[in-house]
């Protein structure tokens, strides 16, 4: 059945085909012919009585001498006579003032000043008094992140992003009442941008 359709349509190719070369020689000869299918050369006709070709040669196209000119009487009732001739009412004043409008000049485009981003003003750090064996810093501690008053998903929330932003690092200062003993470690609780 496929191979009885593809036959099917390499006939109708080649159908195609065949009309679209048939179709650009008969617009060949049109042109070339300039409009006309006849040869403008020598026409064959057939005698009527006999059977005897005889040549016959077409007329030559009537052409018309753009050098000569030709005159055509006007009818009578088309004379000059026949019109009105015009008062001065209905002449248009020649030397009637002409008031000039000056252009209207637009000044160019100035491109605006550039505006600094918007920044958040650093707060002075807050310290924060260890008293007993850890310390919890809330994110309000940090200074530089990006912070929203609506706070996010019903908490507050500070942001770092990547470097060469105005918030790529924060700070948090701790005070410490004694020197430390021992091995101290820092543990952050956070998420990334998908929210994992």
């Amino acid at each position: 059945m496929q191979r009885q359709n593809s036959r099917r349509l390499q006939l109708w190719l080649l159908l195609l085909t065949a009309l679209s070369a048939a179709l650009l020689g008969f617009i060949i000869v049109w042109f070339a012919g300039n409009g006309s299918l006849a040869s403008s050369r020598e026409q064959v006709v057939l005698g009527a009585n006999d059977a005897t070709e005889t040549a016959r040669t077409p007329r030559p196209a009537r052409t018309v001498d753009p050098a000569t000119p030709t005159f055509i009487p006007l009818p009578a009732e088309l004379t000059p006579s026949a019109f009105p001739t015009p008062s001065a009412a209905d002449e248009l004043p020649t030397d009637a003032p002409v008031e000039s409008v000056p252009p209207i000049v637009e000044p160019a485009p100035t491109d605006p000043p550039a505006v600094p981003p918007v920044q958040p003003t650093p707060r002075p750090p807050v310290p924060i008094r260890i008293d007993g064996s850890q310390v919890r810093l809330e994110d309000t501690a940090w200074r530089g992140g990006f912070r929203q008053a609506r706070g996010y998903g019903g908490r507050s929330a500070t942001w770092i992003y990547g470097s060469g932003t105005a918030y790529s690092t924060m700070t948090a200062a701790v005070t410490l009442d004694r020197q430390p003993q021992g091995i101290a470690v820092l543990r952050v609780e956070g998420m990334d941008s998908e929210g994992r």
